[in-house]
This record gives structure tokens, C-alpha cells and sequence, in this order.
């Protein structure tokens, strides 16, 4: 059997827009499409999130999926390893009991997180994009989490404002990249 001129073209569009070997400018394609899609995105932050990796300069898209989400694991277990620092420091003794106990949740929160992620890339290596999107949903939902504790009481600042920020922000390149994988091969 022949194939269809329609699944050749969608076959040598996939290659021309996104690279059979990479292209030195998808990750640019991956980020105006990541800002395009994602409200209070930052272009900046996606472009040099991916840049940083060297391998990411002649990856394909799927390449850039699996770098996404190791940027996401490797981002959890940074945090992981601030908190036990924080709760190391001499001065937790003195922390107020609520923000301590809070930090202690998020470093549960972020044991989970490094656990579930670890997950995503087997299931994006088998183009399960509903679960390794799950996946990196879930982590993403742990900075958020993480970050809303401590606005529950008034006066209370997260020691890890930033870290959060930057784990959303990640988790949502990494998902960006995953859907739009997932989009390509389902059409």
C-alpha cells in the first residue's frame, strides 16, 4: 500500500517545522509558541532555560521534551536541597512553628514532586503524552502549593518565592513542549 500524499506531507511538515535532527532555531519556535499560548509567560526565561543545555541547540522536539522535563526534575531536587538547608540552619529553631511546619510540608511536597516527575520521561519516551503532561502538572501544582501555604496566614513570607516561581515556570515550558509533541503526532 501507498502512502497518502496527506500523511507525507504531514510527515515532511513535521521535519521542516521541527527539526528530523534539530534545528538551531526550534527552540525560538518552542518559546513564541510556549508565550503565544501561556499568559504571564516569559519568552526570556524559555529561551535560556533551553539554551543553558548544551544539547538542546541540535535537539528535535521530542529532544527538547526530554530536556524540558529533566530541567524539571533537576529543578526539584535543587529545591528539595535548599529546604533541608533551611531546616538545617541554626536559626529554624527560632522560625515560628507554622512557617517551619510549612517548609517541612513543602519539602514533602518536593520529595513527591522529584518522585512523580521521574515518571514523565518514561511515558513521554512512549509518546504518552496525557500522562507525562499529568506528570509535570502535578510538580507544577506542587510550586504552587508550596508557595499558597504560607499566604494562608497573614505576615507570613515563603523563604522559597522564588524557587517556586522559577519550578512553575519550568514545569509550564516542559508542558508547553510535551502538548506540543503530543499535538503533532495526533494529527
Amino acid at each position: 500500500m501507498k502512502p497518502s500524499i496527506l500523511s507525507l506531507f504531514i510527515v515532511l511538515s513535521f521535519f521542516f517545522l521541527y527539526g528530523a535532527n534539530g534545528d538551531k532555531h526550534l527552540i525560538e519556535k518552542v518559546c513564541k509558541d510556549y508565550v503565544q499560548k501561556n499568559t504571564n509567560s516569559n519568552y526570556s526565561f524559555c529561551m535560556s532555560s533551553l539554551e543553558n543545555v548544551p544539547k538542546s541547540r541540535n535537539a528535535s522536539l521530542r529532544g527538547l521534551g526530554f530536556i524540558s522535563i529533566t530541567l524539571v526534575k533537576s529543578d526539584a531536587i535543587r529545591i528539595q536541597k535548599l529546604i533541608k538547608r533551611l531546616l538545617n540552619n541554626s536559626w529554624t529553631g527560632k522560625m515560628d512553628p507554622y512557617a517551619k511546619d510549612h517548609l517541612v510540608d513543602c519539602q514533602k511536597m518536593y520529595s513527591d514532586a522529584v518522585y512523580t516527575v521521574s515518571k514523565a520521561a518514561p511515558a513521554f519516551r512512549v509518546r504518552d503524552y496525557d500522562s507525562a503532561n499529568v506528570y509535570v502538572s502535578a510538580v507544577m501544582d506542587t510550586s504552587y502549593d508550596c508557595e499558597n501555604g504560607y499566604s494562608e496566614r497573614q505576615g507570613y513570607r515563603s523563604p522559597l518565592t522564588k524557587s517556586n516561581a522559577h519550578m512553575f515556570e519550568l514545569s509550564a515550558v516542559a508542558l508547553s513542549i510535551i502538548n506540543m509533541a503530543g499535538h503533532i503526532i495526533t494529527k
